[in-house]
Parts: C-alpha cells; sequence; structure tokens
C-alpha cells in the first residue's frame, strides 16, 4: 500500500480536534502505546488481532480514567480511527484491514496530525525551535568552558614559564616591549646576564615589528634602539 492511499484512506475520516477533544495529546500517546504493545507479536495477523483486544479494553469498565486519559476520549479515538465501537467488534474498519501493521501505524499517524490540526504543527514547530536554541546554548556553554579551560592551562604553562623563556612570550606575544626596555637600567629587576639577554630580544623582537630601522623609527624608539645596541656592544 502506497503511504499516499494510506494518507487518502486517512483524509476520509476527517478527524478533527472538536471531535477528540482540545486536550487529546495523552489520549493519543495512550493509542500509541497500544501499537507499540502489539508490534511484539511474531506476525502481521498476531499484531493486529492483539492491537484490536487492546483496543477493545478501552471500553471495558466503568471508570471515567484510563491510565489517567479519559476514557471517553479513548473511545472517540479508537471509534474514528480503527471503526471498533465496543468491547465485542473483532476487526478494523473495512478500508484499513488490508494494510500491513507499518501501514496500519502510519495511517493512525496521519489521523493523529490531522486531529490536532494546525495548532499541534505550530506547538510542534515551538518545541523544535526551543529544543534547537536549548541545544545551540549548550553548544556555545561548552565551548566556552573548553576557551576558559584551554586559557586556564595556558595562563598555568605561563606561571610555569622562568628565565628567557618567559621573557621571551612576554615580548613576543603580549607585547610588552616597553616595560622589559624601561628594566634595562634596574639592576634590582635586570641583572647583567638578563639585560643581554632581554637586549637581544628586543632587538629581535623589533626588527620582526619594523621598528629597528626604517619610517617606524621616531625619535623616542631611536633612543631605546641605541641604548640596546650600547648594551650589545653593537656601536650607534
Amino acid at each position: 500500500m502506497e503511504k499516499d492511499r494510506i494518507l487518502q484512506t486517512a483524509i476520509r475520516v476527517n478527524v478533527t480536534r472538536e471531535q477528540v477533544g482540545e486536550r487529546c495529546d495523552s489520549a493519543f500517546a495512550q493509542v500509541h502505546k497500544c501499537i507499540r504493545t502489539a508490534a511484539a507479536e511474531s506476525s502481521e495477523i498476531k499484531k493486529k488481532q492483539r492491537l484490536v483486544v487492546i483496543l477493545q479494553s478501552f471500553f471495558r469498565g466503568k471508570g471515567k480514567y484510563v491510565d489517567g486519559c479519559k476514557r471517553e476520549q479513548l473511545q472517540t479515538i479508537v471509534r474514528l480511527a480503527f471503526g471498533i465501537n465496543n468491547g465485542q467488534s473483532s476487526y478494523l474498519r473495512q478500508e484499513i484491514r488490508a494494510y500491513t501493521f507499518q501501514e496500519l501505524y502510519w495511517y493512525y499517524c496521519y489521523i493523529e496530525r490531522m486531529a490536532k490540526g494546525d495548532a499541534y504543527l505550530i506547538d510542534y514547530l515551538q518545541e523544535l525551535e526551543t529544543e534547537k536554541r536549548a541545544l545551540l546554548a549548550a553548544q556555545k556553554e561548552k565551548k566556552e568552558q573548553e576557551k576558559r579551560r584551554e586559557l586556564e592551562e595556558k595562563q598555568e604553562e605561563i606561571e610555569k614559564m622562568q628565565g628567557i623563556e618567559r621573557w621571551t612570550y612576554d615580548i613576543n606575544e603580549r607585547k610588552l616591549d616597553i616595560p622589559y626596555y624601561q628594566e634595562l637600567d634596574d639592576e634590582t629587576k635586570c641583572n647583567a646576564e638578563k639585560r643581554i639577554a632581554v637586549a637581544r630580544l628586543l632587538k629581535e623582537f623589533w626588527i620582526k615589528e619594523k621598528k629597528w630601522a626604517g619610517d617606524k623609527v621616531f625619535k623616542k624608539q631611536a633612543v631605546r634602539i641605541a641604548k640596546v645596541q650600547e648594551i650589545l656592544k653593537e656601536g650607534i
């Protein structure tokens, strides 16, 4: 049986929300549960027989509710969708009897969609949008957490750096060339060995940044270059 033929059968039934009640979600869910239970049987015949038996049970008993669902609402859905009118009806409606169990499930899904109508579709789309937003928010939070973790790990690595490794990082990555230059004549912060090493790093950095020669070398920078050259004994 082609899906479009199944859809046409469902359309002919023309179930509306008014027929099954405004709050029909739980009742439809209960019938879905019945279909899943019957699907566990071994053959097509047994599946359908089992489904009919379960659906008949909605017509038995005097309680107003069945597993939290209105019995009357369940009976209406079963009557409209499957043609079962009471607890003794042992057949599905004639026009759907020939359906395979899988096709019967498709048919029922069409019935449910039409019964819930546009309001259901709008709610469904809104639910999808909410789920999408929640997923994007979770992904964003995960990325931010990973970024924070990477920054923390990097900071820990930086804190562990000592000597020339730390000076190289500060000057080349953090662009702290001027603060390091200002320490060159401060003996409390810069001993002779560090003074030469930092001066060499400053020269390499300024060459890379095109601040060792050319248009970017202004008066103040020229003074700094001269100072570094003096330390490195390169002459002015």
